[in-house]
């Protein structure tokens, strides 16, 4: 009858630890950029600027 508390315990305390998850690289896809002003402004040139930075530094393609 000793054992049943020692026992709950333990499997109280393996519960509660964490395994690793294989999780997929990220980004995994296209990453795209929505910029809600008109196109051939002074943002969307900046932005087109940005992600061009961006798709070198992530090593993954950037869409305006």
């Amino acid at each position: 009858m000793q054992r049943r508390p020692f026992l709950a315990s333990g499997l109280a305390a393996a519960s509660t630890i964490a395994l690793p998850a294989w999780a997929q690289s990220y980004p995994s896809r296209t990453i795209r950029y929505i910029c809600p002003w008109p196109a051939g402004g002074a943002t969307d040139q900046v932005m087109r600027v940005l992600a061009e930075s961006a798709s070198r530094l992530m090593g993954q393609s950037v869409v305006i």
